[in-house]
């Protein structure tokens, strides 16, 4: 069972690299990305797990601290921006619907959702690839790992598609045949071995109402303990 502390180990760890590899100004990296919540730990259904961050990612807040507390702060003030309806996109829409769906009654927006990424240094435009994605691929599938058993989720949601496979399967230890699939794009593993069940997705950017509602309806039956065809 891994701890606050223990998050925090692996994340100062991360947080070396990032300093090392900022000596080289062409990776472009951005400030490092720590996962957080708005739920307490015990209210934790959906553990959401995004690509990487956009964008500098607070680097002004991480030039003046950048331990792994003050970066989870950043993480939470981001989540309340967009629980209030002051940044919108795709992802986050998608995020909202989950966590409706799942939520208890009366429950405020994104109040039972974490939000991690596979990536936890990004870059300041796309998504980190080579040397960026190899350099912290092993540290960022061992905090993976460390966040499914602490934050206990009901259900892991990734909404990577192709991306990061290398860090899910090392995190969770599982090859690519074992994910089950289905016609919708979605792909899912069943609980097991102590983790929940986990369902893989593609970005919802550009996708039909129609395919999006029937991912969210399958994360609610997910997490609610069902083994169904994703």
């Amino acid at each position: 069972m891994a701890s606050i502390d223990d998050l925090a180990t692996l994340e100062a760890q991360l947080i070396e690299l990032a300093r090392q590899l900022s000596s080289d100004p062409s990776l472009r990296l951005a400030a490092p990305f720590v996962s957080g919540s708005l739920a307490a730990q015990d209210d934790t259904d959906i553990l959401l797990v995004g690509k990487a961050t956009a964008g500098e990612w607070y680097s002004h807040n991480y030039s003046f601290d950048p331990s792994p507390e003050a970066r989870r702060s950043c993480t939470v003030d981001f989540l309340r921006w967009v629980a209030s309806g002051g940044y919108k996109s795709a992802f986050w829409s998608f995020a909202k619907g989950i966590s409706a769906k799942t939520a208890r009654d009366g429950a405020s927006p994104l109040s039972n959702l974490v939000w991690s990424n596979v990536a936890k240094l990004g870059v300041t435009v796309g998504n980190p690839e080579g040397r960026v994605l190899a350099a912290q691929t092993g540290r960022c599938a061992e905090l993976l790992a460390a966040e499914i058993a602490y934050y206990k989720p009901k259900i892991v949601v990734f909404v990577t598609g192709s991306y990061g496979g290398a860090i899910i399967e090392k995190a969770t230890g599982t090859q690519p045949t074992a994910w089950e699939h289905s016609a919708t794009g979605s792909a899912w593993l069943r609980a097991q071995d102590g983790y929940p069940p986990m369902l893989l997705l593609p970005h919802p950017q550009g996708k039909s109402r129609e395919k999006t509602e029937t991912w969210i309806a399958t994360v609610a039956r997910l997490a609610g303990g069902e083994n169904i065809q994703a």
